[in-house]
């Protein structure tokens, strides 16, 4: 909602208003972010401010885009205002609310303190039906800005009279603990009592004053706990890092298991961006934000170097909705599988609930990072001169059912064509937040860009559900060129696999994404996704502590019982292990999955071996022609994959007279490579 004033202000330029009203202070808090300790303020009063107010400014100690996430996230209607120069902790930004309040440019105001993560409000008195009066927490009689000799007297002037007692609120160089040292100073006072509060910054040139008395029937003013009845988020335990807190993964926990853990609270009112990534109006956390908390969680864990972090076979289970804007905990486990191999899992709950839901399985693998040489930014735009509007681009989105707000309104430029399409891409403003790998909406908007990779861009929604591999050279800044190259349509265009590719704008590779596959899906499938009974029970670890369950082995069973794109990931790992195997190459190695098995070095004996293993590894009675039909990785997973749907159907059929190829294990070698051609003749006549 648009602002009715938008400003910064200087400490120079604050007015000196003689105050004629008196100011209720409500509530003030403190928690792990500005957005948070606002709503904090808000919800530990009864009275719903925002509800009863159609003005209520901003007054935020810090950056203008901190002011700007926090009026958007509150839904302001009022002044929005940035104090600058701060160096009284937030006192200046409370007496320009209160000159706003005295001068009628608003009936309630929040006031912030972006570093402190402090917040209070405050109400005009006269502004509030005195039927629907809360319990005041306190009464702000006068607060005056003026030169240190006569702050104080006028100050008892403007409230009525008196010039006693004075209490000094402590400020140090930085300025610091003014609002918060203020608002412990008034919750710790008697009631009805006049005391003056008096700030003075370190230059001596300038004294704030404010008079003010608690009321006998308050309510508790300073909190750090949501309103009562939700539960507040634990204290993170000590991890032995004095580095700061990931802002999607928060801090390790402390625990005696195998298991690095990792647990935060996330939602709109803490980081306020995801609210601009709707899928059929609902914000969802985004698949992007999954991926980058995983390759973090290898950093922030066993503490791999971020260019040696390897994250594969990532399937999105479950999404993550922030409905009703309602916060959500998240337990980031990291099981050890191995020599620098761990298998990854995302877990999820409401906000204080119980029941945990599994969104996301990966494996993480430490591997040396690759020496790639930089190219020219320019060349990849050669050949594409089919350029995107930009508006088009994302009402085409909101068309399909995707509403990118202005934190996801990451692309710049976008031109496609000949099966690829190259982005510029800048990290938005309202994209806040310090400390991540690469912001989640930057990597969001690479993953916008690969429909655009397509020669017919598909109808429908799409949306991102697993990915063979990622990888990052260093943290990304907030600017870099995209490409996506597509790979593949599946049936009816149900399913696009591409790849991309991240550089910095002089050219060097920064980051790598292959294999990522978007699938349509629709506002019921979402909303359900992963909801089956075995899926919830194996992702719901306790309360106190997550403990997820380890995902199914990859038996036939178990096969048989996953989501289908899960199912393909795990198809995809099997055959390109096996192919492995097969080319007797290191566990570790990696075969090309576009690749012809020709190409790769199996022969007609190396494919009768590989049809046996995998007929044992799926579980899924095919031909062994398919093998050739079917001669890469990746083609060969997609048919197995369809097996299986039709599987069901086969088994209320008569049996079959089995061909040659498909006795093939009760042959010889040599009688089984004449049945392989044979049935290759077959085809081909």
């Amino acid at each position: 909602m648009a602002n009715s004033a938008t400003k910064t202000l200087r400490q120079r330029a604050i007015p000196e208003v003689a105050p004629g009203r008196a100011v209720v202070l409500l509530s003030a808090a403190t928690a792990a972010s500005v957005v948070e300790s606002a709503w904090r303020s808000l919800e530990c009063t009864p009275y719903d401010l925002l509800a009863k107010h159609s003005s209520v400014a901003v007054v935020v100690a810090g950056s203008p885009a901190v002011r700007d996430a926090l009026a958007a996230a509150l839904g302001t209607s009022g002044p929005a205002i940035t104090v600058a120069g701060d160096r009284y902790g937030g006192l200046e930004a409370l007496h320009i609310a209160y000159c706003c309040l005295q001068a009628g440019s608003c009936e309630a105001a929040i006031v912030a303190v972006a570093d402190r993560m402090s917040s209070l409000v405050i109400v005009r008195a006269d502004a509030v039906d005195p039927d629907e009066m809360p319990a005041a927490a306190a009464w702000i009689d006068a607060c005056v800005w003026a030169a240190p000799e006569s702050a104080v007297a006028a100050a008892w002037a403007f409230a009525g009279g008196g010039a006693d007692p004075v209490r000094t609120v402590r400020l140090d160089d930085d300025g610091d603990n003014g609002l918060a040292e203020l608002a412990s100073q008034l919750a710790a006072s008697g009631a009805e009592r006049k005391v003056a509060y008096v700030a003075t910054a370190p230059d001596a040139r300038h004294t704030l004053c404010v008079v003010a008395r608690a009321d006998s029937g308050r309510t508790a003013l300073v909190s750090v706990a949501p309103k009562p009845g939700t539960p507040a988020p634990p204290p993170p335990a000590p991890s032995g890092d004095d580095g700061p807190a990931h802002p999607l993964l928060g801090r390790r926990l402390s625990s005696p298991l195998d298991e690095i853990q990792f647990a935060a609270r996330v939602g709109p009112a803490s980081h306020p961006w995801t609210v601009d990534h709707r899928v059929f109006a609902v914000p969802i956390l985004p698949g992007a934000a999954m991926i980058e908390m995983m390759i973090a969680a290898a950093t922030a864990g066993p503490g791999w170097p971020v260019a040696e972090v390897v994250l594969r076979d990532l399937h999105i289970r479950r999404a993550r909705p922030f409905d009703g804007g309602e916060a959500a905990d998240l337990a980031t486990v990291l099981a050890p599988a191995g020599e620098n191999r761990f298998e990854a899992t995302l877990h999820g709950r409401s906000a204080g609930r119980e029941t945990w839901i599994l969104h996301a399985v990966g494996t993480l693998e430490r591997a040396a990072a690759p020496h790639i040489d930089a190219i020219d930014p320019q060349a990849l735009r050669r050949g594409l001169a089919d350029e995107v509007p930009l508006a088009d681009h994302y009402a085409a989105y909101a068309a399909r059912g995707i509403i990118y707000g202005p934190a996801f309104q990451g692309v710049t430029f976008l031109c496609r064509g000949r099966g690829r399409a190259v982005a510029l891409l800048r990290c938005p403003p309202g994209a806040t937040g310090n400390g991540h790998l690469i912001h989640p909406a930057l990597l969001d908007a690479a993953i916008q860009v690969v429909p655009a990779a397509f020669d017919a861009p598909p109808d429908g929604t799409h949306v991102p559900v697993a990915m063979a591999e990622a990888r990052f050279a260093q943290a990304i800044a907030d600017e870099l060129w995209c490409e996506a190259v597509a790979r593949h349509v599946g049936t009816d265009g149900r399913t696009l696999t591409a790849d991309l590719r991240l550089f910095a704008l002089d050219g060097r590779l920064v980051g790598t994404i292959r294999g990522i596959e978007l699938i349509h899906t629709t506002a019921e499938a979402l909303g359900n996704s992963g909801a089956a009974p075995a899926a919830e029970a194996a992702a719901r670890p306790s309360a106190a502590q997550p403990d997820p369950k380890p995902v199914a082995e990859d038996s036939p069973a178990s096969l048989a019982t996953l989501f289908p794109a899960e199912r393909r990931v795990r198809l995809t790992r099997i055959v390109h292990d096996a192919v492995a195997a097969i080319l007797g190459l290191p566990a570790d190695a990696t075969v090309d999955r576009s690749a012809g098995f020709f190409t790769l070095g199996i022969d007609s004996m190396s494919a009768v071996d590989l049809h046996r293993q995998l007929k044992y590894l799926v579980g899924v009675d095919f031909p062994a022609t398919a093998v050739f039909n079917h001669s890469s990785v990746a083609a060969l997973s997609e048919y197995l994959d369809g097996r299986f749907a039709a599987a069901d159907s086969q088994t209320s059929r008569p049996p079959a007279e089995p061909s040659p190829a498909a006795r093939v294990e009760e042959m010889s070698s040599e009688e089984a490579t004449a049945a392989l051609w044979q049935e290759i003749d077959k085809a081909a006549g």
